[in-house]
């Protein structure tokens, strides 16, 4: 057998074995706390068909200026988003604040096949 015969034979089986891997995929999405509610509806839509996908979700709210002061709309934003996509989603991490952000992480309930 020559040796270009064994690379593609060899390519071949590389690519076999990697279609079969498992790629997780991270979308981000980043919100304000003072979001409308037409445009959160979207960003929901969007989310879940990412979670539909089977894709991981990690949403980060940032809060400008002294907004940090009422971190509790942040918190009522978060759990009205969790609330919408409980049927598709569990929560992997829950939303915690960390300095000017808070993030939460969302893995789908159902992987990709």
């Amino acid at each position: 057998m020559d040796y270009s015969q064994f690379y593609y034979d060899q390519q071949k089986k590389l690519k076999k074995i990697q279609k079969k891997q498992n790629i997780t995929v991270l979308k981000k999405l980043r919100i304000s706390p003072n979001i409308q509610a037409n445009d959160l509806e979207y960003k929901v839509k969007k989310v879940r068909d990412f979670l539909v996908k089977g894709d991981k979700v990690k949403i980060t709210m940032f809060f400008p200026g002294r907004m940090i002061v009422h971190s509790e709309l942040g918190k009522k934003v978060f759990q009205q988003i969790i609330s919408d996509l409980k049927d598709v989603s569990k929560i992997d991490l829950f939303p915690k604040l960390e300095g000017r952000q808070m993030s939460a992480l969302l893995v789908p309930l159902i992987s990709k096949k």
